[in-house]
């Protein structure tokens, strides 16, 4: 999807916001029914829950394919994708936390976040050729094909046992939690427009009521011996809380907003297609899969709590490094140090932290750890496209007039509906401007394209630095 924006938003005659909310609800609803997904588990087997969560995630690929406006693909890809999706995480990391412990789930989980990182990497590429030599319907298409193909080989994994039945479900905290966690994307997307403020507000404060209800419903039922949606008591761990909280922010920065932002940047200013977006991310995703697969070899040197620490700082210096960078003319090699390293970095967080979050519950809660681990790393995602994606509108749209006013175009007529629309519509084609105004214009566009950027790389080592100080305080185990 975000290597092929462009595509869709002409395809489709929609507009990057629009296909930023696609994006970002397909993440949400994932997100906010993890929780639901793990506890189905209990209730109707784990083999059984991954076979639905594939058929439904085939079925809402199909949809998508298919799709002749935006709509039908907020249905095909966020809603029923998302759906499936959200059936299918919780078992893979249950599986994985169950079966090995120690350095062997450390590897495991190496080889888990390798295979991400190969996933990463060819999503783009592969996604991005057929996007751009034939059509995103296309990769669409073959995703379908895959997803048959794994509800296959699925129905190949052994069941669990049945531990509860669905009169144990916990039907108002799915609804309050799910509710509640789209309702602050929602919130959080209208922030992007000044007109929308109020309504932001008002939609984050009753996200935040709800979801404080469902803290209080969970309570109930666990004290009155009733089987709650999600054991909160795990919170009561202070590293499995900051775990969690790290992993949500490390998930802000990099694979909500970063990787975001990279492509809309790329496509729109360096004139990209979506097979080169790909390619402009693949050191991201090497740096990510070698560091995964190597991350085993440092614990015998350091306690695994404070390689994450080490890796939140090789994001920091990536961030750094990409500073300045971000102009008319940058290339590819201008960002490729900096993009390595932020994925670089990843590989030491996104393999350690799960275990370091996962090794502080009970055994017998690793189903509710897992759920609300993959809810927190969903939330960071969706929270991230609509955080980092508004603070780069908000750096863009403050300087449009100065910009219009330098270089002249606001005397041609041009006003700033117009450069906003320009903007949202991704039209990369080139204003027409007389001779004695196209220095000028491309200077004033070339500092909007530096500051907005770099305002918006700031922001995220803001973040970065708040996970760095979040992981020191993580105890050392073992």
């Amino acid at each position: 999807m975000s290597v092929s924006i462009s595509n869709l938003v002409v395809d489709l005659k929609t507009t990057t916001s629009g296909i930023q909310f696609a994006i970002a609800l397909y993440t949400m609803i994932m997100g906010s029914l993890l929780l639901l997904g793990g506890k189905i588990q209990d209730i109707i087997g784990r083999k059984k829950t991954f076979v639905v969560g594939t058929a439904l995630f085939a079925v809402g690929a199909f949809i998508t394919v298919i799709s002749f406006n935006l709509p039908m693909v907020v249905l095909g890809w966020s809603v029923i994708e998302g759906i499936g999706a959200a059936l299918m995480l919780p078992a893979i990391i249950a599986f994985i936390s169950k079966t090995y412990i120690g350095k062997e789930r450390i590897k495991a989980l190496g080889i888990f976040g390798a295979a991400t990182a190969v996933a990463a990497a060819s999503g783009p590429l592969v996604g991005g050729f057929l996007a751009t030599y034939f059509s995103w319907r296309v990769a669409f298409s073959v995703m379908v094909i895959i997803a048959v193909i794994l509800w296959f080989y699925s129905r190949r994994l052994e069941e669990t046992e049945i531990t509860a039945t669905w009169r144990d479900l916990d039907i108002p905290g799915a609804l309050t939690s799910f509710t509640g966690l789209l309702l602050l994307l929602i919130g959080i997307m209208l922030i992007e427009d000044i007109q929308n403020i109020l309504m932001a507000v008002l939609t984050i404060l009753v996200a935040i009521t709800l979801l404080s209800a469902f803290f209080f419903l969970e309570k109930r039922r666990i004290n009155n011996s009733l089987q709650p949606l999600v054991d909160i008591r795990l919170f009561k761990n202070k590293n499995f809380t900051l775990g969690n909280i790290t992993r949500l922010i490390t998930n802000i920065v990099l694979t909500g907003g970063l990787i975001f932002i990279f492509p809309i940047f790329v496509q729109q200013v360096m004139g990209f297609d979506a097979f080169m977006t790909g390619v402009t991310l693949l050191p991201a995703t090497l740096g990510t899969l070698s560091f995964a697969l190597l991350v085993t070899k440092f614990t015998d040197y350091l306690n695994p709590r404070r390689l994450v620490t080490v890796g939140l700082i090789i994001q920091l210096v990536g961030i750094i490094l990409l500073l300045g960078t971000f102009s008319l003319k940058t290339t590819i090699w201008d960002l490729l140090p900096g993009i390595f390293l932020l994925g670089a970095g990843y590989g030491f967080t996104t393999t350690l932290l799960p275990n370091n979050i996962l090794v502080s519950a009970p055994k017998d809660r690793q189903n509710d750890a897992s759920s609300i681990m993959e809810t927190g790393s969903r939330l960071g995602q969706s929270i991230g496209t609509a955080l980092i994606g508004t603070i780069l509108l908000f750096s863009i749209f403050m300087s449009i007039n100065p910009a219009l006013d330098e270089s002249g175009l606001s005397q041609m007529g041009v006003t700033e509906k117009d450069a906003i629309y320009f903007i949202e519509k991704m039209q990369t084609k080139p204003i027409k401007l007389p001779p004695e105004l196209e220095e000028k214009a491309v200077r004033a566009m070339d500092i909007t394209i530096s500051e907005s950027m770099n305002t918006t790389l700031l922001a995220a080592a803001f973040f970065n630095v708040i996970s760095i100080v979040l992981s020191l305080l993580i105890k050392e185990t073992g």
